[in-house]
């Protein structure tokens, strides 16, 4: 049994969560698809002018002439899906990433541990809700069963008939296959993933092709799938775009305190611990100013990064606006070495 989790707007909810600012103003995501820019992803403000997601941007503009407009990166992404997975790591080893907006556990091997399928269902359903963004999950025997079911938004379902009857009622475009195979079923009068799985298999096959053939056997646990297990990441990488270009570092220090905040939160919950970070400033058309900040002994507290940050900006002017800010952290510790640092309240001068 496997939930799956799709956030359908990933991008856009990890951005507001670390510049809640940014969520006062119209803000939306665009992208090139074909010859045409249309808008991906949008929050409330620029719901309230009229824009939604496959609109071109040239008409959301018109829509709403405050709109900020940023480019999207599916990159950027599935960063922020790792960075999920990683969070959901403490209750669930068992994690596969679907790139960029979609994640499945599976729950069986945390039966025991839950009291039951329902226990463990509870559980991960509730922290994947505990996460400030926007959700939706469903249940299935299978991980491709389960990511259909949650990406079209069917309720969710632990009994596995209820699984098969909302299965049946995907419509095709909604089904997984590719587009030469929706084009065919069309034409053969099939509006219903239902109706293409009572095919016999070899008809299925020879109509639409064994990709597609394989694609139904496996939705239906005829065929096994394979999977590539999520492990944690062995460093800290985050980066934050910035709405609007901002010329000097106190208007740096907001963002600033919310990656230090997600370092602290990573290093806490791997309970590990770092003595150096990297901070890179990008810049429209200058080279990227990096700076190094280091502790006197390995810690994992955000702020005591940012003091020390603090106490250098005086002395490193910027050459231009910034655009968007990195922060590294690669060699981590483990904080059993550092017990006095990680649990005690030490301040690093």
């Amino acid at each position: 049994m496997w939930l799956y989790c799709h956030f359908p707007q990933l991008l856009l909810d990890n951005r507001v969560r670390l510049q809640p600012e940014s969520n006062t103003l119209p803000l939306a995501f665009h992208q090139l698809q074909g010859s045409q820019s249309v808008i991906v992803q949008c929050n409330a403000r620029a719901l309230e002018c009229g824009v939604r997601p496959q609109l071109q941007t040239v008409m959301a503009i018109s829509l709403c002439e405050q709109l900020q407009l940023m480019e999207y990166s599916s990159e950027r992404e599935e960063q922020a899906l790792q960075q999920l997975a990683t969070h959901l790591y403490q209750w669930a080893a068992k994690l596969v990433l679907y790139p960029p907006q979609g994640l499945a556990i599976e729950l069986n091997s945390l039966e025991q541990l839950y009291g039951g399928r329902n226990g463990a269902f509870n559980v991960l359903a509730q922290k994947v809700q505990e996460l400030p963004v926007t959700s939706q999950l469903a249940v299935a025997d299978n991980s491709l069963a389960a990511q259909l079911l949650a990406e079209f938004g069917s309720p969710v379902s632990l009994l596995a008939e209820r699984q098969a009857n909302l299965l049946a009622e995907l419509p095709i475009q909604n089904a997984g296959l590719s587009l030469k195979a929706q084009k065919h079923s069309k034409a053969a009068g099939f509006r219903l993933l239902g109706e293409l799985m009572q095919l016999p298999g070899g008809e299925v096959g020879r109509q639409l092709g064994l990709e597609t053939l394989l694609h139904l056997e496996q939705l239906q646990g005829l065929k096994q799938q394979s999977h590539n297990f999520f492990m944690p990441p062995e460093s800290f990488q985050q980066s934050l775009d910035l709405v609007t270009e901002i010329p000097h570092w106190q208007g740096l220090l907001f963002p600033l305190k919310r990656l230090f905040g997600e370092l602290e939160n990573f290093l806490y919950q791997r309970q590990k611990v770092v003595q150096q970070v990297k901070v890179e400033l990008q810049h429209r058309n200058e080279p990227p100013s990096v700076v190094p900040v280091a502790l006197a002994e390995p810690g994992w507290r955000g702020s005591n990064f940012l003091s020390l940050l603090q106490l250098k900006m005086e002395s490193i002017p910027l050459p231009e606006p910034v655009i968007e800010i990195r922060l590294v952290a690669n060699e981590l510790l483990r904080a059993e070495q550092h017990n006095e640092q990680f649990f005690g309240a030490q301040q690093h001068r």
